[in-house]
């Protein structure tokens, strides 16, 4: 098992901490999208979400890197993993999507249990 680069590690960190927001506002789904600035941020519920641009764009590649090879979206457009969020584990449903020639991903939110 090879050891992880500082990139990768906080990349692990920050999905930690994406998915623990979003259970924190009772999102059921995050949707990572590129725009001109940089990658949105946004928790939704039902129709109406909140959110921001990733603070830092540095771990954008790292990010999405990480949420491609934990769901195993290579050449498939939806996926799943499991992780550990607020103390239970979840399963993670992720679908990628393009929107004015970006890929950008939908993170679902499974019921903790």
């Amino acid at each position: 098992m090879k050891d992880n680069t500082p990139a990768e590690t906080k990349a692990v960190e920050l999905l930690q901490s994406i998915l623990d927001r979003a259970a924190e506002v009772g999102a059921d789904m995050v949707d990572l999208e590129r725009v001109p600035h940089g990658l949105e941020i946004l928790y939704c519920s039902g129709h109406t979400g909140i959110g921001g641009l990733l603070e830092t764009p540095e771990l954008e590649g790292p990010l999405i890197d990480l949420i491609v090879r934990r769901a195993r979206l290579h050449r498939k457009a939806g996926g799943s993993f499991t992780w550990k969020v607020q103390g239970q584990m979840r399963t993670i449903a992720v679908e990628e999507y393009e929107s004015f020639g970006e890929a950008c991903f939908k993170l679902k939110l499974g019921r903790s249990g």
